[in-house]
């Protein structure tokens, strides 16, 4: 296998402790996208509508009063119109798939008694404001038995008011619970992968790049040669092979400049033993010629004749 691969290889195994990361991320991010869309979908704005149903609810009997307190009936009027927009928020509340069966039962059963409650109202409010000051024991019954009725309806806007604010303020817990759970399992996945991935990869670069390189150098120190069966077949031990073969160019061009060297060495013996010797002759030969004309010198000095030397070309040499 080339270097390359084994390259990719080391990088997909970083590649996978990434995705298998981005993918728990990707779980809990949806889980929190969840419960924060259910939050503005539904929990929050049924919150803020049963708090408007309640003060609705309480401006309604307001209205009431104040019609009876002024004779003015138009604002009965007005109060009807009122029950009517709260009967039918409460209605589109009951009618959601996204609460809870309970909280939508209560809601159903919340606006009949509001409707049923409205209409019987408007008629005995209408009838107190013509009578006046003078209300038959009759009426007054009706006005008593409304006000039980509206505080009954109060308390049971009011728990499902409660209700609604409670389930807002769980699932925002649940959203920051799960924003935090996601925040600490991402910290840990992330330290998680780099001990496992980063020790994989450490471990196969130095097997893979480091390893080779090592053994280079220590041949370089110890002048030992490379198995080629142990070398890798990639790029790095292609280049291992070359150096073990330059090395052992190296090796034997010393060899080689050894024994040039050796044989030299020899020769300038043999030759300086040669040159010594014909030193040795050259002295010695001077030596006898010196002795020779010596001898010779002595005996023309001596002789009573004359004695001359004549050359191949006929000069004198002597005389």
């Amino acid at each position: 296998m080339k270097l390359a691969p084994k390259l990719w290889l080391c990088l997909s195994v970083l590649l996978a402790g990434y995705a298998v990361s981005v993918a728990v991320d990707y779980q809990l991010n949806r889980h929190v996208v969840d419960h924060t869309a259910y939050v503005w979908d539904s929990a929050y704005p049924v919150s803020i509508r049963m708090e408007g149903v309640v003060t609705a609810h309480q401006n309604l009997w307001t209205l009431y009063r104040d019609a009876v307190l002024m004779g003015d009936a138009d604002r009965i009027q007005q109060a009807e119109d009122l029950a009517s927009r709260t009967v039918a928020t409460l209605a589109a509340l009951a009618a959601r798939n996204d609460i809870p069966p309970s909280f939508a039962d209560n809601a159903d059963k919340a606006s009949e008694a509001m409707k049923a409650l409205s209409l019987d109202a408007e008629a005995v409010y209408r009838v107190l404001i013509q009578a006046g000051d003078d209300p038959s024991p009759e009426l007054q019954k009706k006005v008593g038995a409304l006000a039980r009725r509206r505080n009954e309806l109060t308390l049971a806007l009011t728990a499902l008011s409660a209700a609604a604010a409670g389930d807002l303020e769980k699932q925002l817990r649940t959203v920051q619970s799960s924003v935090q759970l996601q925040s600490r399992v991402n910290i840990t996945l992330f330290l998680l992968v780099l001990l496992i991935t980063v020790p994989i990869v450490s471990v196969a670069i130095r097997r893979i790049i480091l390893a080779p390189f090592r053994r280079i150098l220590q041949t370089a120190h110890t002048g030992e040669s490379l198995d080629p069966a142990t070398l890798p077949s990639d790029e790095i031990g292609e280049m291992a092979r070359a150096f073990s073969m330059l090395q052992e160019q190296q090796r034997q061009a010393q060899a080689a400049l050894r024994g040039y060297q050796l044989t030299l060495e020899q020769r300038v013996q043999q030759r300086t033993a040669e040159l010594s010797a014909e030193m040795d002759e050259r002295r010695q030969a001077e030596a006898a010629l010196r002795e020779s004309d010596e001898r010779f010198r002595q005996v023309a000095e001596n002789a009573g004749e004359w004695i001359w030397e004549v050359d191949a070309q006929g000069l004198y040499r002597y005389c």
